[in-house]
């Protein structure tokens, strides 16, 4: 309780006091939000690209505890263990965010998706072999930080004045895919094991691609 009162009173006096830029009514600011939707391509395929790659990390993450408990033996604290891999994607981040500033975002795109596939390819051939696994869950997260900055530095970029609103849309689908790739991972295990998991983060990897490049053009 101590501490929650003395980061109180650090992020009080600290942190700069920003005014609204919107002047009109909550009722309205909700209803911005869906016109934003509406009138944006470039806005609704940068979320459908991010709840394609939420969704294949997200059956990823779902199934891992139960290919580590059926094939090596190990406990979900062991599967926890492999939440400390996330730490090098969050370092990566910092990486892909200065790239977006001075690479096409078209090659962004191309190369997450290329690392995705790459870290499915070594997930369908490391049922039983650690190393593969470990390699895998670098890249993949590594891809799907990728996806989503060059996603945000779009998105933010092009609409400076509604940051907040356009994040919203973005994140809302981008957790509604993480659901359904979490749910879909975990039936591909029950019917397919890690080998059926492995061929849907294929998929949603692929589709990434697909939808980009089928709907980039609408976006400019």
């Amino acid at each position: 309780m101590g501490l929650m009162f003395i980061l109180y009173l650090a992020l009080h006096y600290k942190l700069p006091r920003l005014k609204p830029q919107y002047d009109g009514s909550y009722v309205s600011l909700m209803k911005s939000i869906w016109q934003y939707f509406k009138a944006q391509p470039a806005l609704r395929l940068a979320a459908a690209r991010g709840a394609l790659s939420f969704a294949g990390l997200s059956a990823m993450w779902t199934t891992l505890v139960f290919l580590l408990e059926d094939s090596f033996g190990y406990g979900s604290s062991i599967a926890g263990v492999f939440g400390i891999l996330g730490i090098v994607g969050a370092l990566g981040s910092t990486v892909v965010g200065k790239l977006n500033d001075r690479v096409n975002k078209d090659k962004m795109i191309l190369s997450a998706v290329l690392m995705l596939l790459l870290s499915w390819v070594v997930f369908l051939c490391s049922t039983h072999f650690i190393p593969g696994l470990v390699f895998g869950a670098i890249v993949v997260d590594l891809g799907q930080q990728t996806v989503h900055i060059t996603n945000q530095n779009l998105i933010l970029k092009k609409n400076p004045e509604a940051r907040n609103r356009v994040n919203t849309i973005y994140m809302v689908i981008f957790f509604i895919g993480g659901a359904i790739g979490t749910s879909l991972g975990a039936l591909a295990y029950v019917h397919w094991g890690w080998h059926g998991v492995s061929v849907l983060g294929l998929v949603l990897s692929l589709l990434i691609a697909v939808v980009h490049y089928r709907f980039r053009e609408q976006t400019v």
